[in-house]
């Protein structure tokens, strides 16, 4: 096993594509990006060995898309997925920020397809589709071919126009395969008006065959993927009239926001249904998530402190269908923090508490001085 690099500068690359395009063999192999980068990486790039591709140091994102650090971004503009994985690989992906920027239908972030027996291990990474073109989901993993296991893990997702993650049989033939969607962050996913979208989606074509295919969620925060309308979802199962629906859809201790969760779970539990996302810290009575901004693009899906965040210390269930909660976070921070879990990518630290800690400090003392 040899270990690469790919820095801006200095390393053995100065592009994801030249690494992996590279005709040395570098199956079983670490690549390994690092450095400052004050550039984009904007050449698409193919997985062809079975990898582990981290970004590492500086080069890593900081929890959230953010340009005016210098951290590793892989963004393309191009026709082609910004990477793709297909064949009989195995991958592991941590710590990767990807955007697709480009306008060409079915043009995805990362095109992930794994054959039957391979996994994709997808952690601590930021998928970001930034335009509207039809047919362009964050990850795609079609399998008109059966494929194998994907794992997402610490991963925000937002921006598809049709999925955040997208499992599609188009093949009349029985498929099936596996997602794993553990402790991840899914927001405003779902976007076209016609067809079926959402945050995770699994869907047949016409003439779909029927599928053994399982979905197991845990930990998930899945909220406003469904501003395409009636097709789109938060947890979109979206049938061909002659497919049959995956053989199992299990869903526990996540968040929606259209109460899709009760619609599509075949066995789950601890779910909170029909939440609304939020960057305001009080945002009065109902049930809301609260982010740091979605307002303003590119985002940033850190949670805030807040009594009304219903994502924040949200259960104490570590595993469910086989899924572990990580000891870590996206960006690190040890989980819990407190006795609950938080919900989604992040989990607090007490210190994210203080402003709101101050401000009822400021009150009661106001409040004091007024008597």
């Amino acid at each position: 096993m040899a270990t690469w690099t790919v820095q801006q500068s200095g390393g053995d690359y100065t592009t994801l594509a030249a690494a992996l395009s590279d005709t040395g063999t570098k199956n079983g192999d670490i690549i390994n990006i690092q450095g400052s980068w004050t550039i984009d990486d904007t050449s698409p790039a193919e997985v062809t060995d079975s990898l582990t591709i981290q970004c590492l140091g500086a080069s890593k994102h900081p929890g959230y898309w953010d340009t005016s650090q210098n951290h590793y971004r892989l963004r393309t503009t191009t026709s082609a997925h910004s990477l793709t994985l297909t064949g009989a690989n195995d991958l592991t992906l941590d710590g990767i920020a990807v955007e697709q920027a480009g306008t060409t239908t079915s043009a995805e972030a990362f095109r992930c397809v794994p054959n039957t027996g391979r996994t994709a291990t997808i952690k601590n990474s930021l998928f970001w589709c930034s335009t509207n073109t039809s047919e362009q989901d964050c990850i795609y993993t079609g399998f008109n071919t059966t494929i194998g296991t994907i794992a997402l893990e610490n991963c925000i997702i937002w921006g598809a126009n049709r999925g955040g993650i997208n499992s599609q049989n188009a093949s009349t033939a029985d498929r099936g395969g596996a997602v794993t969607v553990n402790s991840c962050t899914f927001w405003n996913n779902g976007k076209a008006t016609s067809g079926g979208g959402g945050g995770i989606l699994w869907q047949t074509s016409t003439g779909g065959g029927s599928t053994t295919f399982t979905y197991d969620c845990h930990n998930v925060v899945a909220v406003e993927n469904d501003s395409g309308g009636a097709a789109s979802r938060d947890f979109n199962e979206h049938l061909a009239s002659t497919g049959t629906g995956p053989l199992s859809w299990d869903v526990s201790y996540s968040i929606d926001s259209d109460n899709s969760i009760v619609n599509e779970t075949d066995g789950g539990t601890g779910n909170l249904a029909s939440r609304t996302a939020t960057d305001n810290t009080s945002p009065g009575a109902g049930d809301w998530v609260v982010f740091k901004d979605i307002t303003n693009s590119p985002f940033d899906f850190r949670l805030q402190s807040s009594s009304e965040n219903d994502a924040q210390d949200m259960h104490a269930v570590a595993t469910a269908h086989g899924i572990t909660i990580p000891a870590t976070d996206i960006v690190g921070t040890s989980r819990p923090q407190n006795t609950n879990y938080d919900c989604g990518a992040f989990e607090l630290l007490p210190a994210d508490s203080l402003p709101s800690l101050f401000s009822t400090i400021r009150d009661q003392r106001n409040t004091l001085v007024r008597m």
